[in-house]
């Protein structure tokens, strides 16, 4: 009960209803509630805007249906129904919601991709060099990049544009 009343408080959960799991001449005594518990908000909010849309529902509160979205399916949403107010309600509320003033700090490139992020090696006793940020490596792939004979070949390849 304290986990699932902390999941709630982090609005991970989605509420299927409650049912009577047992009655006595007619009447119910027992009365639980059932749930279907997500990882994050957003994981969530993804669920209940996108299930109904392929189909799939949670299930009863008797029969719970907490299962995911399959990523083979993600191309049949419609991602222009996705309301995804409430996620961005809770990054403000939780002050974590980029604004003009400070989305340079909070998407800091190196904290997110270079030696600052978790995909870095070197965090988990790795002996390797620095990781660099997104934007330093692919500076480093263009340097040097001959971009006319790379479309040449490309074309020569098959992957020209339009018709031909």
């Amino acid at each position: 009960e304290y986990e699932l009343a902390a999941k709630k408080q982090l609005k991970v959960c989605t509420d299927l209803g409650t049912y009577c799991e047992s009655k006595v001449a007619g009447v119910c005594w027992v009365r639980k509630e059932s749930y279907c518990c997500y990882n994050s908000p957003l994981a969530r909010i993804l669920n209940e805007q996108i299930k109904p849309q392929l189909g799939m529902d949670f299930g009863t509160p008797e029969s719970p249906s907490c299962t995911g979205i399959k990523v083979s399916d993600l191309d049949r949403v419609d991602w222009t129904q996705v309301n995804l107010d409430e996620w961005l309600a809770i990054l403000a509320q939780t002050g974590h919601l980029p604004s003009a003033a400070n989305a340079a700090s909070m998407l800091n490139l190196d904290q997110l991709t270079g030696s600052g992020s978790r995909l870095n090696p070197q965090k988990y006793g790795a002996a390797s060099s620095g990781r660099q940020d997104t934007l330093t490596r692919t500076q480093g792939r263009m340097t040097d990049l001959d971009v006319p004979s790379v479309k040449r070949q490309s074309e020569l390849e098959g992957w020209g544009m339009g018709p031909q």
